[in-house]
């Protein structure tokens, strides 16, 4: 690489000052491949900026702090280039921790290449040798790396209210001309998607989804998402409003988004969120929609990251059988017959899907396959009634239940 500047260090002109922040900013956004990040079997060369504030005058103290921020960053660019954006976003709490505690090891050898005093800020460009080897050390201790991670299937049910909205709109509603049309799903719909969850579509499966409302209750929700085979549920509102300040034309808006995520197998609440957002606009429709989606954005990257991290924790999902039963007289029978299910050998997180005077469909857990539990069920005494089993498939079991006398 040609030197930037030769001669004796000296403060560069404002001129050459701006040509190198201009360098410096494309050297940090390089994409991986470049001949500014050569890659080397153990190491990586890494050009980057770091910035440190010069507080009451101390400018070693803010060189200092210049460069070690540049250092921090050369080994972010190095683990950007090692691990996949969904991982990332799993691993942000960890990630974040290694990259502001000094790790010994991970930097072999750094030079600054250029450097200047911009208002109360220091700003160094430097070149760091980053022992590639040893980070990939520390992503294998904390389990970041060298375990493949399936994301989870969403599906969302936020409905929206908009200025001069007379009752919510959401994509479930199946009432005559009501409003559907939302946009914060979309926005949080676009961000999940980015960091590689799988969105379930927005279609109306069954009509018991229209009975759930514009705001779900746990069980209501949990059903849906059974009902979609989603494995996350992400439910809330979205409100738009008037705000309080003006100037001439220009008006101001509010935005609220609350949601929380339910992992549909267990119906245990993962994570929980409310954001907020005030724009401006002298179109009052136009600010209220620019408000939610503000508000909706900084609720999906909240939700993004934490669902990440609560399914990485949490392990594989165990099997899943949907059972539908059938008969006279149902909801009683059902009681006994749920509570002959959970204690059997390898059921768990067991759910009522659904449930009419003749008819349940439950969903449970099942670490086995489906014809051992069936084997299960026929040597169980469920006393006053018997149990017909019409249809045994992977996934699925039809059974009536019948009469002893």
């Amino acid at each position: 690489m040609c030197p930037l500047y030769s001669g004796k260090r000296k403060s560069p002109i404002p001129a050459i000052a701006g040509f190198l922040l201009t360098i410096a900013l494309l050297l940090t956004t390089a994409t991986p491949g470049t001949a500014l990040a050569a890659k080397h079997p153990d190491t990586m060369n890494v050009a980057v900026t770091g910035t440190g504030a010069i507080v009451k005058a101390n400018v070693p103290k803010a060189r200092s702090a210049a460069i070690a921020s540049g250092l921090s960053a050369a080994v972010e660019r190095v683990i950007t280039e090692l691990l996949p954006t969904d991982a990332m976003v799993i691993y942000f709490d960890e990630l974040n921790k290694l990259l502001h505690v000094p790790q010994p090891g991970f930097i072999q050898g750094y030079k600054v290449l250029a450097e200047t005093e911009h208002g109360k800020q220091y700003r160094v460009m430097v070149q760091a040798t980053v022992d590639v080897g040893k980070v990939k050390e520390a992503l294998t201790a904390k389990e970041i790396i060298g375990i493949p991670v399936a994301m989870p299937s969403v599906l969302l049910l936020i409905s929206e209210e908009r200025i001069g909205d007379t009752v919510p709109r959401y994509w479930w509603n199946t009432a005559p001309s009501a409003p559907s049309d939302t946009v914060t799903d979309k926005t949080m719909a676009g961000l999940l998607a980015g960091s590689g969850f799988t969105v379930v579509p927005r279609t109306l499966s069954q009509s018991a989804d229209a009975d759930a409302g514009p705001a779900p209750d746990n069980r209501a929700a949990l059903a849906m998402g059974a009902r979609h085979n989603a494995d996350i549920v992400i439910v809330g509102t979205a409100l738009a409003a008037r705000g309080r300040n003006s100037m001439g034309t220009e008006l101001s808006f509010s935005g609220k988004v609350s949601a929380r995520a339910l992992a549909t197998a267990t119906g245990t609440e993962l994570v929980a969120t409310t954001k907020n957002a005030l724009t401006t606009d002298s179109d009052e429709k136009a600010g209220g929609l620019s408000a939610i989606v503000s508000a909706g954005k900084d609720a999906g990257i909240e939700l993004a990251a934490k669902v990440a991290e609560a399914w990485k924790k949490a392990g594989p999902a165990k099997d899943r059988v949907r059972i539908e039963v059938r008969g006279e007289n149902c909801l009683i029978k059902l009681v006994k017959f749920r509570r002959v299910l959970i204690d059997l050998p390898g059921v768990s997180e067991l759910q009522t899907l659904e449930m009419e005077s003749n008819r349940a469909l439950l969903s449970i857990a099942y670490d086995g396959i489906s014809e051992e539990l069936v084997d299960e069920l026929m040597h169980q005494d469920f006393g006053t009634f018997g149990i017909g089993i019409s249809e045994v498939l992977a996934e699925r079991l039809e059974i009536d239940f019948t009469s002893q006398e």
